[in-house]
């Protein structure tokens, strides 16, 4: 899950913080999910005697019973994501909520995991429809060729963005990233199955951007109840970036090193 990102953006017409992307990690903690989302199916074993077939049946069984308990346990995963993206949306303070569940080109909704999928939606939407009418949210399914060019050309129209554990989810995240500015300059959060975040983290990839990890600090903050500081915090390292014009090395056209943008940053506490 990603968190806050910096008031700055490298093109002016984003707005600031854009969406919120909430990634499911599934295929990171269990390959064998990977699947589920090819369609592809074991080979079939080549036997010749009573030993081999009575073999063939057991790992074919075997087999069967695995792949149904990585698929109760992936369907379990994507119900908590999206029920966790439909809460941020309910929870905030806007008009009008956009859940966005990413999906595979059109052509290619062949696999086990796209139905899955679907049916995940379908449930969570149908299930809590008078709670999400009334909250203002709408939840939709999208393509990731036409998530693409909205998220750049009108990224105020999507709220919070489910990202499968997929290679098109992966694509989307970084691309969120991008838009923040960077890997340094968006904080990200590992979610528990409540919705709860239990860490916190950010983006970066080792370059010399302090602000993701400010940001998360941020969040960190927050949810420990200190509100106030976590304001004061943000609005230090926005005023840092907006007004000051001092921008991390990391950054594109960015000087300052970490030391020194920390230093301005204290001084708009």
């Amino acid at each position: 899950y990603m968190g806050r990102a910096a008031g700055l953006y490298p093109n002016s017409i984003y707005p600031n913080g854009g969406p919120s992307t909430l990634r499911n990690l599934y295929s990171e903690v269990n390959p064998t999910f990977t699947q589920l989302t090819t369609g592809t199916n074991k080979p079939a074993v080549a036997v010749r005697d009573a030993d081999e077939i009575a073999l063939a049946d057991l790992e074919k069984e075997s087999h069967r019973a695995t792949n149904a308990f990585f698929t109760n346990e992936a369907r379990e995963s994507l119900q908590t994501t999206v029920k966790n993206a439909c809460d941020f949306a309910l929870s905030s303070k806007v008009d009008k909520s956009v859940v966005t569940v990413v999906h595979k080109p059109q052509a290619d909704l062949s696999s086990p995991f796209d139905e899955m999928l679907k049916q995940v939606v379908k449930s969570e939407s149908d299930a809590r429809a008078d709670e999400l009418r009334s909250g203002s949210v709408s939840v939709e399914m999208a393509p990731v060729g036409s998530v693409w060019p909205k998220m750049v050309m009108f990224p105020e129209s999507m709220s919070y963005i489910v990202c499968p554990p997929a290679e098109h989810g992966e694509q989307i995240e970084q691309m969120c990233v991008g838009i923040a500015g960077g890997s340094g300059m968006a904080s990200q959060s590992l979610l528990a199955a409540t919705g709860k975040r239990v860490v916190y983290t950010c983006a970066n990839d080792g370059d010399d951007n302090p602000t993701g990890i400010l940001l998360s600090t941020c969040d960190m903050l927050s949810d420990m109840g200190h509100t106030s500081a976590a304001e004061t915090i943000e609005k230090a390292v926005n005023k840092t970036l907006l007004q000051d014009k001092i921008l991390p090395s990391a950054f594109p056209g960015g000087k300052a090193d970490c030391a020194t943008f920390i230093e301005a940053v204290c001084k708009n506490l």
